[in-house]
């Protein structure tokens, strides 16, 4: 920290995104002692010796709750419930259900705590605003980048499925898949092996022996070793990544 005072306008800046409409912290330990004394459900816990106690913190004596070890958290009631969860889950930044839930559980114990924080973030409307779902709303926008049949094409290795066979071993079919991007049109062709080189030549014999040449391809973008192929376009453009060797990968287009 600087000794130099902070000038006012570095101040009121600092304060600048501070919310303005929740109240005071709720769970102050006087605020806290209160309302177990006036919850007759928090004071028949401590029956349950077991599980329940009674711990003096900040000079307030708070019932509290066994965990597992020496872990403890402060019971808390019923009608202080909705408060913490607001104000935890405003002055947090309005964050996610298990966030805010990891936060208030790391002090207080509450019955189905989760579940009330859950409804309570689900109501949320700056987070139903801000935060995008997983539905889109309303109409999407028209595509201005699809391209035109034939244009594009998306190649792919999907395998190996095991194909049991009565009185026979089961076998292990690979299988090249490309796709037009312009017209979903879909051709397969089976794989003996793995290589760059026999991938190619069904590349060639399955695609580009029947189909016009496309312009750009996709391929999937892998973390692990692939075994790529290289073929030069009929216009001289070097196509450096045609096959990969494996499946289910996420697509990453690659433009010539």
């Amino acid at each position: 920290m600087s000794d130099k005072p902070m000038d006012h306008l570095d101040l009121v800046e600092a304060f600048l995104n501070y919310p303005s409409d929740v109240d005071q912290f709720p769970v102050q330990y006087d605020t806290l002692r209160q309302a177990q004394e006036a919850d007759d459900q928090v004071l028949d816990l401590l029956e349950d010796k077991a599980l329940y106690f009674v711990k003096t913190i900040g000079g307030h004596k708070l019932v509290c709750r066994r965990l597992r070890g020496d872990q403890w958290r402060i019971v808390l009631p019923n009608s202080l419930v909705p408060d913490t969860i607001e104000w935890y889950h405003v002055h947090l930044g309005h964050p996610g259900i298990t966030r805010t839930h990891a936060t208030i559980g790391a002090y207080f114990y509450a019955p189905k705590l989760l579940q009330k924080i859950q409804t309570r973030i689900q109501q949320c409307g700056p987070c139903r605003r801000q935060k995008g779902g997983r539905w889109g709303y309303g109409h999407l926008p028209e595509g201005s980048d699809y391209p035109g049949p034939f244009e594009q094409v998306a190649v792919d290795c999907i395998g190996p499925w095991k194909i049991k066979i009565v009185r026979r071993d089961p076998i292990k079919v690979f299988a090249l898949t490309c796709t037009c991007t312009g017209s979903n049109l879909t051709e397969l062709a089976r794989l003996d092996n793995k290589t760059s080189e026999h991938v190619t030549i069904k590349f060639e014999n399955t695609w580009l022996c029947r189909y016009p040449r496309p312009a750009r391809r996709m391929c999937t973008r892998s973390r692990r070793r692939i075994h790529w192929c290289s073929i030069s376009s009929h216009a001289g453009n070097q196509w450096h990544s045609i096959c990969p060797n494996y499946c289910q990968e996420s697509y990453g287009q690659f433009y010539c």
